[in-house]
């Protein structure tokens, strides 16, 4: 888990950058280029904002399944809230044929509220073995321009008693819109993913 003295550097650094959101804990990849604008209309840089230094590490985000792990937010552009997933995929360095399969999603509320924004925990499921992964936060906006923001972070699962990936590769996919690929959200509304999976918080 991160340390308070960890969280209030990463405050320090990242206070300059709000509007929009991202994510402040998990710790993201290459905080030092890292921005919170979505991602482009294009998909050109799906996933993860493809940029220089996209996959510097910082700090390594370590979880063991079944805790409770926190998940925060820094900006203060909500947008009305909307949708937000956690994915994990077996790439560290993700690209766009990277297969991200979701354990966490909100529907309503998420990041916050016109109130600011919120915080949230999620757990690693029992079902992820041992490894290093990388963990995305993905957002669909409800209220503007019809976007996708992510954001990926480093991750190591330890503590766990599965074996092999059969159990993540049923979890369900991530959901990806608004970025050139056909499918765009409707906005006024919190987006319905197509598979939430078992885990699904409801917001505001």
């Amino acid at each position: 888990m991160l340390s308070t003295t960890a969280s209030l550097a990463l405050m320090g650094l990242l206070t300059p950058a709000l509007g929009h959101m991202m994510i402040g804990e998990p710790v993201p990849y290459g905080q030092a280029t890292l921005d919170n604008s979505p991602l482009e209309a294009t998909g050109g840089d799906f996933p993860c904002k493809q940029r220089a230094g996209v996959y510097d590490i910082t700090t390594e985000n370590e979880y063991k399944p079944g805790t409770d792990n926190p998940l925060s937010f820094i900006g203060s552009a909500v947008h009305g809230g909307g949708s937000c997933q956690l994915s994990l995929t077996t790439d560290r360095e993700p690209t766009a044929k990277s297969d991200f399969r979701v354990i966490w999603s909100a529907i309503g509320g998420c990041p916050g509220t016109d109130s600011g924004p919120a915080n949230f925990t999620f757990q690693i499921p029992s079902s992820i073995p041992n490894g290093k992964y990388a963990l995305a936060w993905t957002w669909f906006n409800r209220i503007g321009n019809r976007e996708m923001y992510m954001n990926c972070a480093p991750v190591t699962v330890s503590g766990s008693s599965a074996k092999g990936n059969s159990a993540m590769e049923a979890l369900p996919k991530m959901m990806v819109a608004n970025v050139g690929n056909g499918c765009t959200d409707t906005e006024g509304t919190d987006p319905q993913f197509p598979d939430p999976g078992k885990v699904v918080v409801k917001g505001a």
